[in-house]
């Protein structure tokens, strides 16, 4: 589920632009069960992959840019798993690529698809 970084940034308003060479981003939205269960699994993740940047926003469920998320899950192939979230972006400027993965992946899956995006 790739898509370019400037593709990306002019869909989803509060992309940052000028997103690192490895930047991870955790969309979660207010009140969100797996949301709140995944934020100690990311800041660890912080800790233990130091060339990575991470970020964390929060969606507000009364927020137009929810309908925007729809959208692009919708466009993905595998929509099925990103039904929702959280959702973990990663950005690769050095390929132009970003990858979206369901936030609710296993913590060494989720680490190791990091590790691997980012030395891609």
């Amino acid at each position: 589920m790739e898509l370019s970084v400037a593709n990306f940034s002019k869909r989803i308003p509060y992309v940052p632009e000028n997103v690192g060479s490895s930047t991870a981003i955790l969309f979660k939205m207010n009140g969100c069960h797996w949301c709140d269960k995944i934020m100690p699994e990311f800041q660890r993740l912080s800790r233990e992959i130091a060339f990575m940047k991470l970020y964390t926003f929060t969606v507000d469920a009364s927020n137009d840019n929810i309908n925007h998320w729809h959208k692009i899950q919708r466009s993905m192939k595998n929509s099925d798993q990103l039904n929702g979230f959280p959702l973990v972006m990663m950005f690769n400027s050095k390929t132009g690529k970003v990858i979206v993965y369901p936030g609710y992946m296993p913590y060494d899956q989720m680490k190791n698809n990091m590790i691997k995006f980012a030395s891609s």
